[in-house]
């Protein structure tokens, strides 16, 4: 078992260093404010917004399930993952300096498996999608939740398998919830 542990975690290296090293001057500092924790404010208050406008009166239920959804997907990662598994990232791991590693942030904690911002941004997109009815709605929020995942490899501070898991999280998270949601009755009616 431990060698094919050995075996994803050397590929998932490799992996990083590969896409990682895929650097451009003019995309730094896009990348860089993608990864930023308080860039995307705005944008969470337009969507905050728009979930106000389309359920007017019936929006309090989708507040709540939308601050579980993030809840639940933050915890799994920062209060579960990461204090279980201490895998560092890939900006603490002096082997990754020397192979190359294009490092943008030096703010980010010592681990790192799963990303929060992978499993915080893929919840939010799926629930928010879904609640906003699909379409082209949730391939333009998924978009978002990918370009903020992938920014964090970019920076180097997760790996690969950091991202891919959280999002996989962040994803069952949106997605669960929003199906609970749509379940809850209330006095024989469904809530929403």
């Amino acid at each position: 078992m431990s060698d094919l542990i050995s075996h994803f975690d050397a590929l998932d290296k490799k992996l990083m260093l590969l896409l990682n090293g895929l650097h451009q001057p003019w995309l730094d500092p896009i990348m860089i404010f993608a990864s930023a924790r308080w860039t995307w404010l705005p944008f969470y208050a337009f969507l905050l917004g728009f979930l106000i406008w389309k359920y007017r009166l019936k929006v309090w239920p989708y507040l709540i399930a939308l601050t579980l959804t993030i809840t639940i997907a933050d915890q799994m990662a920062s209060g579960i993952c990461k204090p279980i598994f201490k895998r560092l990232r890939p900006c603490h791991q002096p082997e990754m300096i020397e192979k190359g590693l294009y490092v943008l942030d030096h703010h980010a904690g010592r681990f790192g498996f799963i990303s929060s911002h992978a499993s915080n941004s893929f919840a939010a997109a799926v629930f928010l999608g879904l609640a906003f009815g699909a379409g082209w709605r949730i391939r333009v929020l998924l978009c978002w939740a990918f370009l903020v995942s992938y920014s964090r490899i970019y920076v180097g501070v997760h790996f690969p398998l950091d991202i891919f898991l959280g999002a996989l999280v962040g994803i069952f998270t949106g997605y669960g919830v929003f199906k609970l949601l749509k379940n809850i009755k209330i006095k024989g009616e469904f809530l929403v």
